[in-house]
């Protein structure tokens, strides 16, 4: 077997002076070597709960089994490298490679078009609900699609929230930590010192399942996560969409009745006020997270973490 010395400037080993170490320094070399090339995915791998998890974007999922193997085989004495496997596995039992420079610009520009896709997909369903207004139904029906259209803009803009809101926090270890700081669901949980190691390996599950149970058309609870977790301020005047929340409420759950069993009447110029009420939040809402994509990609060129 040929001597191979690392190449890249991450952390290099020169495996035939490796051999003739002590083992305490071979499992430290060994150790220092993984950690500066592969971390757990919770760190900076993207997350898509609708893609099934974490999108390894720059290579993997890797075992550290694989890796240690195939890198010193020959060099380390197999029990060293299991010793370590095992340390290594109860962090992780999967890991991702760590970015580069060159990846840090490539995933800038994918989240970029991954906000703008949200936006995108919002766009595209307000214009399905602005052609469905057009088309020509009998008048005793014409009150029925209305209602299902006057939804479907509420609807259109929580999926909005919704994804970009968890793509967001997911995709960062910092926000990821803030959303786990300041959310209720975890501020008022106790847990016991004997569950901590364990806890902490589902803690960052556990607040993506978190984050898939929120009602992100509750405007007031939206607004307060996006403010605790992100520091995005929503528009001020939201006095529109916030009836529309209600009203909403009774078309899905009341059959289109008020809780005094009153029905509601939607007319077309209801729901094109609606529809320029939804727009122009999004528009706002997108806006800021364009900014605060573009303020941590400078903090991460000066040095600091990256998003």
């Amino acid at each position: 077997m040929e001597p191979y010395k690392d190449s890249d400037s991450k952390y290099s080993v020169d495996l035939v002076e490796l051999t003739s170490e002590p083992a305490e320094i071979q499992l430290q070399e060994m150790e220092a070597w993984f950690r500066a090339h592969y971390e757990d995915p919770g760190e900076r791998t993207p997350y898509e709960s609708s893609e099934g998890g974490y999108q390894y974007i720059w290579g993997g999922p890797y075992e550290a089994e694989d890796v240690l193997y195939d890198k010193f085989t020959g060099y380390v004495p197999s029990e060293l490298i299991n010793q370590l496997i095992d340390k290594l596995q109860e962090d992780c039992m999967e890991w991702a490679p760590t970015p580069s420079e060159d990846d840090y610009e490539t995933f800038y520009a994918e989240a970029a078009i991954k906000s703008s896709e949200h936006f995108a997909g919002f766009e595209w369903n307000i214009a399905e609900i602005k052609s469905m207004l057009d088309v020509e139904v009998p008048k005793h029906r014409k009150n029925f699609l209305n209602r299902l259209l006057y939804a479907s803009v509420i609807t259109a803009m929580e999926s909005y929230l919704s994804d970009v809101f968890i793509s967001t926090v997911a995709g960062s270890s910092r926000y990821l930590a803030k959303f786990i700081e300041t959310h209720e669901a975890f501020t008022s949980k106790k847990i016991k010192l004997s569950e901590v190691v364990s806890r902490g390996r589902t803690i960052k599950d556990d607040a993506k399942k978190e984050m898939a149970r929120i009602s992100f058309h509750n405007i007031p609870k939206a607004q307060k996560l996006f403010k605790a977790t992100l520091s995005i301020q929503f528009p001020e005047k939201t006095e529109v969409i916030s009836k529309a929340v209600r009203i909403r409420h009774d078309l899905i759950h009341r059959a289109g009745f008020t809780l005094e069993g009153k029905p509601h009447y939607l007319e077309d110029p209801e729901i094109y006020d609606l529809i320029r009420a939804v727009e122009r939040f999004v528009a706002a809402v997108d806006s800021e997270l364009q900014l605060l994509r573009s303020s941590v990609q400078i903090e991460n060129e000066e040095g600091h973490e990256c998003f």
